[in-house]
């Protein structure tokens, strides 16, 4: 490749943060209050993480399992920081590089590790396939809702392990076991000799009695040997019988660490009193992951990663500014508040107890008030009202989209094109003239379909761009039935990125694309300027011009069907105001990172009647130029256009990309609706790496929809192509 321009802004220093820990959200947070001087990039196994000090909440019945999520993505993105999600697989403290699943490495100046930790004891025989283990707390979350679905009356339930964990986990069983009719019998199994001794023998008494009330079976001094399908296994030989058993016990670290080479007691990163690892000064820690060299004495609980939290932010804003640091004192004792399940709860400090429904009412007061901190959006996928009280104003201008929604309307393209002269060279099977998705040029024995495309950067993420791009690009080969063979790249990179790592991670991603498609990359060009954009000119062959899908072939009659669900221009500009959740994003991203080479190979030997790939001209804008050619129309139904998960209630709030509003102008007027609202927004909205819009005889319907379910599309049968009309091609949307 080539590089237009060597001029290179002095990118800010990198701050990459590994997990979204209680600690982590807290950077997360004061970056959006007060920006870091630096670029930030948050990497994180899943979006989603899950508030530890409410899921016994959960288990009671007391929360939805949505109450105790903490979705880092819309934290992140209002952060305006890059949010990779994959699994961080390794720290070079030396290169200060995090070595990433799936992904280049990812170079930094300042790094700051907030991955929690697990439970230990899954390596014992029988607990990997038998136990409901609490960590992920996420994944525990979900399981247990799964597995206790069938409990029967009087079933034998295992708790094992009695910290704080395991107490609450014991009482809120019990309590959502009650609730359901059933009469449980469980048992907490404890390693130790009393519940709690670090609080003092009165706490530990006085949780010993609440059990006893509830018909909950303490077993002290008892270790756990194994589990089977039915019981728990004791070290003493005692079995136990268990219907479910739920493993809460001690923490275990992460392989990351160790992994990595670093300084670490047992797993857990060495840190010094700056939450600074041994040896190495740019890299830090905090929460259940790291092991306090000045206070070994700290169990693993999740206040400590919540007061440590304000001493990292600082400690990290002063390395990067050169300023002294902070040191962490952790106290040595702290309000412990137990959810006892039945709406009451025990607190304890200093040795004293205290119980009631209204502790339970504080303890619920401080678990919402921290959650509300970083919860960006409410249950129904909403502005979190809470959360934006204290959140410095959003810029007024409109931001602008980018993927396919950054181009130029349909309008003017179209009157720039009609002053071209028609093409003269009879070697052109589909050139300007034909507004299919490439252009053709006949060669001695074969037909050279070449396409090139470009957009600019609609994620913050070069790898998912480069990607994403190469799926787009390859795609309008795809809607002609031919196979892409080679590609060049165009990439222009923003002048204060590192220029080196952002090409590595677009390239990474565009030969990531190309490689599931066979497409060999043999070469590109390079400029700067000030934004990301990627491109590729994309080349492939067919044997006659007869074979290629040509976008106006449909007829009367034919059936509409699109291969995959609508909106990913609404659900990204709300993106990029933190207005969306990260398991949305993730599921359309997962749609356009699939491309549509699969459908295309699957519908081949149904020789569809025509194809065109819906982009950014919408939905109703690609089916126009299909109808155009030979002035046929069109009817919609309303009921069965498909929306990806959330599109429909962004929309009914307003949310539109930046280009709705030139497809739907360009458009409306060859539109008749019979309904208004999400159902008629839809069609005008630009898609990135959209699917295909099929159109095949009556006869063929079932078999496509099937070929198209085969390999993973979500079909969908839209509306029929009708007979001509007096003054165009129309478009009927029926409710």
């Amino acid at each position: 490749m080539t590089m237009a321009s060597s001029f290179q802004s002095k990118p800010l220093p990198h701050l990459v943060l590994i997990g979204a820990g209680h600690a982590h959200v807290q950077v997360l947070r004061m970056h959006l209050m007060r920006p870091f001087p630096a670029r930030v990039t948050l990497v994180v196994d899943r979006c989603e993480a899950v508030y530890s000090g409410m899921v016994p909440g959960v288990i009671a019945g007391q929360y939805r399992p949505d109450q105790v999520v903490l979705d880092a993505w819309p934290l992140a993105r209002k952060a305006g920081v890059r949010i990779l999600v994959s699994r961080a697989e390794r720290i070079d403290a030396v290169g200060k590089r995090v070595h990433i699943q799936g992904r280049p490495a990812l170079p930094y100046d300042l790094c700051s590790v907030d991955i929690g930790s697990t439970v230990s004891g899954l390596e014992l025989p029988g607990v990997a396939e038998f136990a409901l283990p609490s960590r992920p707390i996420g994944g525990f979350v979900e399981r247990f809702e799964q597995s206790f679905g069938g409990l029967a009356s009087g079933a034998e339930l295992v708790v094992v392990g009695a910290g704080a964990a395991g107490i609450e986990v014991a009482f809120c069983v019990h309590a959502r076991v009650q609730g359901m009719g059933l009469n449980p019998k469980i048992t907490l199994v404890n390693a130790g000799k009393a519940l709690l001794p670090e609080k003092g023998a009165k706490v530990g008494a006085r949780l010993e009695h609440l059990a006893g009330e509830r018909g909950i079976a303490v077993l002290h001094g008892e270790k756990v040997a194994a589990l089977t399908a039915g019981s728990v296994v004791l070290e003493s030989g005692t079995e136990l019988p268990a219907s479910r058993c739920l493993w809460v016990t001690g923490a275990k670290a992460r392989p990351v660490v160790q992994d990595s080479g670093l300084a670490h007691q047992k797993g857990y990163l060495r840190v010094g009193e700056t939450l600074q690892a041994l040896a190495h000064p740019e890299l830090f820690g905090a929460g259940d992951c790291v092991h306090l060299e000045h206070a070994p004495w700290v169990p693993k609980a999740g206040v400590y990663a919540v007061r440590a939290g304000p001493i990292l932010v600082y400690n990290l804003r002063a390395k990067l500014e050169g300023s002294p640091l902070r040191r962490f004192e952790p106290q040595k004792d702290f309000l412990t508040l137990l959810n006892l399940g039945d709406g009451r709860a025990i607190g304890t400090k200093w040795g004293r107890v205290v119980e009631g429904d209204w502790v339970f009412g504080l303890k619920d007061r401080i678990d919402q008030a921290f959650m509300d901190k970083f919860r960006v959006l409410d249950a129904q996928g909403a502005p979190n009202r809470a959360f934006e009280r204290d959140m410095p104003p959003m810029p007024e201008e409109e931001m602008v989209c980018g993927g396919c929604a950054a181009k130029v309307g349909a309008d003017p393209l179209s009157q720039a094109l009609s002053g071209l002269s028609p093409v003269q060279d009879s070697a052109v099977v589909l050139g300007l003239d034909a507004a299919d998705d490439a252009a053709a040029l006949q060669r001695a024995n074969e037909v050279m379909v070449q396409s090139v495309d470009v957009f600019t950067a609609f994620v913050d993420d070069p790898f998912l761009v480069g990607w994403v791009a190469s799926a787009n690009s390859l795609s309008d080969l795809h809607a002609c039935g031919v196979a892409p063979r080679v590609a060049l790249a165009l990439v222009n990179l923003p002048r204060d990125s590192d220029h080196v790592d952002t090409l590595r991670q677009v390239m990474a991603g565009v030969r990531g694309h190309l490689a599931t498609e066979s497409c060999t990359l043999i070469g590109g060009h390079t400029t700067v300027g000030d934004v990301l954009s990627v491109g590729l000119s994309v080349t492939g062959f067919a044997k006659d011009k007869e074979s290629l899908w040509r976008n106006s072939d449909l007829g009367s009659g034919d059936v509409l069907i699109l291969s995959r669900p609508l909106g990913t221009g609404a659900l990204f500009h709300a993106d990029m105001a933190g207005g969306v959740g990260g398991t949305q994003v993730q599921q359309a991203l997962a749609w356009m990172m699939r491309g549509n080479g699969p459908a295309a190979r699957a519908l081949r030997p149904l020789e569809p009647s025509a194809v065109t790939d819906v982009t950014g001209f919408g939905l109703a804008g690609h089916l126009i130029e299909m109808l155009r050619p030979k002035d046929l129309s069109a009817v919609l139904q309303a009921s069965a256009l498909p929306f990806l998960p959330g599109v429909r209630q962004l929309m009914d709030r307003g949310e539109r990309s930046t280009f709705h509003e030139q497809n739907r102008e360009h458009l409306l007027k060859v539109i008749r609706a019979e309904l208004s609202g999400p159902a008629l927004e839809i069609l005008f909205d630009p898609q990135t790496a959209g699917g295909l819009l099929v159109a095949c005889p009556p006869s063929k319907v079932q078999a496509t929809v099937a070929a198209l379910s085969q390999v993973g599309d979500q079909p969908a049968v839209i509306g029929q192509v009708s007979q001509r009309e007096p003054n165009g091609p129309r478009l009927t949307l029926q409710a």
